[in-house]
């Protein structure tokens, strides 16, 4: 016989499956209490929709973050005193590499006293580096909030939409004839330009803060190369020298990372020279150049 520490009821213990899923949370699927599930639906009626201000410069799409979803869900939570507890149960680590797995248990409480039973929720992450556990913390914190209260956020995979079409025959597209004296490159993935990045920086010389792309695991990478170009192109446009010491001086940390080894830091020394090149290149030109009264 078994007691449960959560209910303190009575129990014949289950025979083990060997799948923690099922061993660890024996009450997953009990009733949840009244005053919960009230406080659920009163969630629900308020949170309609998630914004997506989550921005992935290289594959062109937004996204809700974490943030997002936080900003509109946590008052509506409070207000129904609704908490959701969360903590792990069971971790498989990959830190030399590949993908590592948290099990987390999630349960319900109220205010008023009550608790639901704990269920669990699977959270992902790439090994290899010293934010896998957090990643994997924020990833399902976003993801059992928005489909607990089944927010739209658009953009979110489906089952449908990501089941590949059958491909029409094709025949492969005809060779075209060199002429002589002529000479074609194979053409790049367009960016984004030095006006689309313009739009993404401070109005005053200030901190550029680093862009991140989300991977196919649910979590984030830092872009060092967008934010490389990002200061690059503010200290181009700068018009005096203070300006480009201003920008300079408020992203001495981030030029910093840039060069540091992974996975702290974006391991690329040679962008960190390249951008303090521009700079000083920016800042000879500025002082190069004639008065407005001594130009012709």
């Amino acid at each position: 016989m078994g007691c449960d520490p959560q209910t303190g009821e009575i129990y014949e213990p289950k025979v083990p499956t060997g799948n923690p899923l099922v061993d660890l949370f024996p009450h997953a699927d009990d009733p949840l209490p009244p005053e919960i599930a009230k406080a659920i639906i009163a969630v629900k009626k308020r949170c309609k929709h998630v914004g997506k201000t989550g921005e992935n410069l290289r594959q062109d799409y937004s996204y809700s973050s974490a943030e997002d979803v936080l900003k509109i869900v946590q008052p509506a939570m409070a207000e129904a005193g609704l908490i959701l507890r969360m903590w792990p149960v069971d971790i498989t680590s990959a830190m030399k590499g590949g993908i590592a797995m948290v099990i987390y248990a999630l349960q319900w409480a109220h205010e008023g006293g009550s608790v639901s039973g704990a269920f669990p929720w699977v959270g992902l992450a790439q090994g290899g580096n010293d934010k896998w556990f957090n990643i994997t913390s924020t990833a399902t914190t976003k993801y059992a909030l928005l489909r607990a209260f089944h927010i739209p956020a658009g953009g979110e995979p489906d089952a449908d939409a990501d089941e590949p079409a059958p491909a029409a025959a094709e025949k492969p597209p005809a060779r075209a004839k060199a002429t002589r004296g002529s000479s074609k490159k194979a053409e790049k993935p367009a960016g984004p330009t030095d006006d689309e990045i313009a739009k993404l920086l401070p109005k005053k010389p200030g901190f550029i803060t680093v862009p991140h792309d989300t991977m196919a695991d649910g979590s984030e990478a830092p872009n060092w190369e967008l934010w490389g170009r990002m200061l690059s192109v503010a200290i181009q446009r700068s018009q005096e020298i203070t300006d480009v010491n201003a920008w300079m001086d408020a992203n001495t940390q981030p030029l910093k990372n840039m060069a540091l080894k992974k996975p702290d830091g974006g391991d690329k020394p040679q962008w960190r020279d390249r951008l303090l090149k521009i700079a000083d290149f920016r800042r000879s030109t500025i002082a190069q150049a004639p008065a407005p009264e001594d130009a012709v």
